[in-house]
């Protein structure tokens, strides 16, 4: 759920421990398929993946000895995760049998304390934990966005991290985007607290949700600057947080820029990669129709 915004720290934190490290594969449709048949019936997309992907790690690879599935409770003091997130490994816990050994420390906000129990619960001490850990911290990529020329529409895609970041459950729309002329920007380049700072200043009630902080702050952010032509927001059907955060941003952007175009879609594993494209096509052609009557 948390993997492109953690992964590449996970990964390395773990490989400098001495451990050889297995990250399942991309998703595609058996992966999502075979999530579909494990998960509860209400579990939204993203969870329904999830499993998937831990029932083809042991599929593929008998012989592991931990699967790691961390409690990503809170990214800061005041930023939470949402309870599906939360209850994760219960879930699968009490739904897939033979599990290897789950790794399912809980993470609170604090980096040096969560690694700290994910090491002991391996085995390690102190030293050699602070040692991997701070290991990890050197060279971390750093997401950015392609340069917009000015010349090409550009759109905000907006929506939580393993919906933009998983071409499979997001349906190649940036490659779609891409192929229809059309120029994006997500919330993946930006920092985490000061989009949460934004939020907060949006005179809003706080949501206290991770993920809604950050859609709410960056479609502050691009509103108040005008600088896109359109923001496209990708909801996961089964979402327990988007239908309190998406009135919110509607409500902000009917506020301050009620010309902008907004489009809202929902996905879930009933593909229809045709009837996506023209949604998004409809939506482009909404944008070249606005920009031509400034």
């Amino acid at each position: 759920m948390y993997y492109f915004e953690y992964a590449e720290k996970w990964v390395k934190f773990f490989a400098n421990l001495g451990f050889k490290v297995i990250v399942s594969g991309k998703t595609d449709a058996i992966c999502l398929n075979e999530g579909v048949k494990s998960a509860p019936d209400d579990a939204c997309l993203p969870v329904k993946a999830m499993y998937g992907h831990t029932l083809s790690l042991i599929k593929e690879h008998k012989n592991l000895d931990y699967i790691f599935l961390p409690r990503i409770m809170k990214t800061c003091s005041t930023a939470y995760t949402c309870p599906k997130t939360m209850g994760l490994t219960d879930m699968l816990k009490s739904t897939v049998a033979d599990l290897p050994e789950v790794i399912d420390c809980a993470y609170t906000g604090s980096d040096l304390s969560f690694f700290m129990q994910v090491g002991k619960r391996l085995g390690k001490n102190r030293a050699q934990i602070t040692s991997a850990y701070l290991a990890a911290l050197k060279n971390l990529h750093t997401s950015s966005e392609c340069d917009a020329d000015g010349e090409k529409p550009l759109i905000a895609v907006i929506g939580h991290s393993y919906i933009l970041q998983d071409s499979f459950l997001n349906m190649d729309i940036f490659d779609i985007l891409r192929e229809l002329g059309v120029e994006y920007v997500t919330p993946a380049a930006e920092d985490s607290a000061c989009l949460r700072t934004l939020a907060h200043s949006a005179g809003y009630k706080q949501t206290f949700w991770h993920h809604a902080d950050k859609i709410l702050g960056f479609t502050k952010k691009v509103t108040d600057e005008n600088s896109v032509d359109g923001i496209l927001f990708l909801s996961s059907f089964g979402c327990g947080t988007d239908p309190l955060t998406l009135p919110v941003c509607i409500d902000y952007i009917g506020r301050k820029n009620p010309r902008l175009p907004f489009a809202q879609i929902d996905l879930d594993e009933h593909r229809s990669t045709e009837g996506f494209r023209t949604r998004i096509e409809a939506f482009c052609e909404c944008i070249s129709a606005a920009k031509a009557r400034v």
